[in-house]
């Protein structure tokens, strides 16, 4: 399978109304739409839940340790934002982008992503769990330690990034290509790899979970 290139991976973008006016994510309360709004350099202080997030921006935004369930994101940009802790439960995410994000440690749990884009975000430590992903982008990200439990995807792209000791619970990586990526100390069963493309070099990293031993042998001195 050939890699596909940045320029062949598409990604809806988020649909922006031209005026967004700039307001304060802790004046909400109990509003079901916050919609066409810009949010900046502030702490979120309560959790999240039972609402609708459409056409805003949020730059330099702490949601870290911040619970959100029930929420649907869409035409959403997040900017240079701290989401680490961050709990995700049963929300929707539609044509929405992280970029430059700090995602340590966040848990994605019973959640749909269609068209998103995470580019250059931290996501060390993360959970994805019992989700749906559909043309998810996710490039130039560190992903270290993630966790990816009984993940369905259709259309999901890793450029880039680093998964080292990625751990692969009943999830099918088939469709997946991961040549460009890290994938030292990657812990999953066979069956959950069969299919997934990767690059020459990371042969020695995946052998093992097949059962095949590699061993140095010294071409000048052997012969056959």
């Amino acid at each position: 399978m050939k890699q596909k290139r940045s320029s062949e991976i598409f990604i809806k973008k988020p649909k922006l109304n031209k005026f967004l006016e700039q307001e304060s994510l802790n004046s909400y309360q109990n509003i079901s739409l916050i919609e066409d709004k810009i949010f900046q350099k502030e702490t979120i202080t309560q959790d999240l839940l039972d609402c609708e997030l459409n056409s805003c921006i949020f730059k330099k935004v702490d949601f870290s340790n911040v619970k959100v369930e029930h929420i649907d994101f869409i035409d959403c940009i997040f900017e240079d934002c701290d989401l680490s802790n961050l709990k995700l439960s049963s929300n929707t995410m539609i044509r929405s982008q992280f970029k430059n994000c700090k995602l340590l440690g966040s848990f994605i749990d019973q959640t749909s992503l269609h068209d998103i884009l995470f580019e250059n975000c931290n996501l060390n430590y993360s959970t994805f769990s019992d989700s749906i992903f559909r043309s998810v982008f996710i490039k130039n990200s560190f992903l270290k330690e993630l966790r990816l439990y009984h993940l369905k995807y259709e259309k999901l792209f890793f450029e880039s990034c680093d998964l080292e000791n990625l751990e692969v619970i009943d999830t099918k990586l088939c469709e997946l290509d991961l040549s460009s990526c890290n994938l030292s100390g990657i812990q999953a069963i066979s069956k959950d790899l069969e299919g997934v493309t990767i690059s020459n070099y990371q042969l020695l990293e995946v052998a093992p979970l097949f059962g095949i031993k590699i061993r140095d042998i010294d071409y000048d001195n052997h012969h056959c």
